[in-house]
């Protein structure tokens, strides 16, 4: 004789198998959105890393003294040196020294590798004077290459574009007069000089910029710079932000990061926070990323980074 289960036995078993596919269902779906939420913060994580990674690298060779925080919108004329700047600031631009020509490459006239500038001057050369410079040490023929090069033809040596700065922080400073476009239509570019290179450009500068009426004071040490950079929060989807870095223009030559010549890249998207402070000569990053898991529901990663 064969048992058979009962009606009610049935019943019972239907019963447990869906209050456990009900809890089952509840625990995989909370899985998934531990998944979910987990693989979020380590995708903003990744990001964050790597923009504060690049604004770091790219900091590192700042002229520190030009570093300048300006207002939104961008032709707003309150521009400040960093160090002055409050939370009301969400624009951060400077002027880079040409590492790349700093580094060199190979002179054909030479034979060897070798650095574009070295950043020295002189002073007891005869070629040294009110118009001209004696850098010693250097191949301006190899900076002037890779400064062509990297700006697409649009700062060189053959131009008299490129920019020299002397080192060290001038009497009577305000940071503006690095060139800094505010906007108001005058743009002084007392501390920088545009420089060429007369052929056959091997290390000697000639300062194109007319002599002021109290003369020039020569240092014994300069940057060569072609560029300034501009990071720059612009209206994104959601109510964030994407972060841009801007390049390729010359403030000294009255040029501004909104000029049709300058490049941009995108640093990253869905940016709730971008803040930066300036504490004697270090630089305080802050960077925050949002990215919506649910419709209903947002993580938020955040990470600081300090430049010295």
């Amino acid at each position: 004789m064969k048992k058979a289960f009962t009606l009610i036995e049935l019943i019972f078993v239907i019963v447990i198998l869906a209050v456990i596919s009900i809890f089952a269902a509840k625990i995989l779906t909370k899985i998934y959105d531990e998944y979910l939420m987990t693989r979020a913060v380590n995708e903003l994580q990744t990001k964050t890393e790597l923009t504060l990674n690049k604004l770091a690298a790219l900091l590192q060779y700042r002229i520190k003294p030009t570093v300048i925080a300006r207002r939104l919108p961008p032709n707003d004329t309150n521009i400040t040196a960093l160090q002055n700047a409050d939370d009301n600031y969400e624009i951060l631009e400077w002027i880079s020294y040409d590492f790349e020509g700093f580094r060199g490459g190979f002179d054909s006239t030479k034979n060897i590798y070798t650095p574009g500038w070295s950043g020295f001057v002189d002073l007891d050369s005869a070629e040294t004077n009110a118009t001209s410079i004696k850098t010693p040490g250097s191949s301006l023929s190899v900076a002037d290459a890779i400064i062509s090069q990297l700006s697409g033809g649009n700062a060189s040596l053959t131009l008299g574009n490129v920019g020299l700065i002397f080192k060290g922080i001038p009497a009577g400073f305000n940071v503006v007069n690095y060139g800094w476009n505010d906007y108001s239509g005058a743009i002084n570019n007392s501390y920088v000089e545009n420089v060429s290179c007369p052929a056959p450009c091997t290390d000697r500068l000639i300062l194109t910029e007319p002599v002021p009426a109290g003369g020039r004071n020569v240092s014994e040490q300069y940057y060569l710079a072609w560029t300034a950079y501009a990071v720059v929060p612009q209206a994104g989807t959601n109510g964030l932000s994407n972060l841009l870095l801007f390049y390729n223009y010359r403030p000294w030559a009255g040029e501004s990061y909104q000029d049709t010549q300058t490049l941009s890249a995108l640093l990253c998207e869905g940016v709730s926070v971008f803040k930066f402070k300036q504490v004697d000569r270090v630089i305080r990053l802050k960077l925050c990323l949002t990215k919506s898991v649910t419709p209903d529901y947002n993580i938020t990663f955040c990470k600081e980074k300090a430049v010295y």
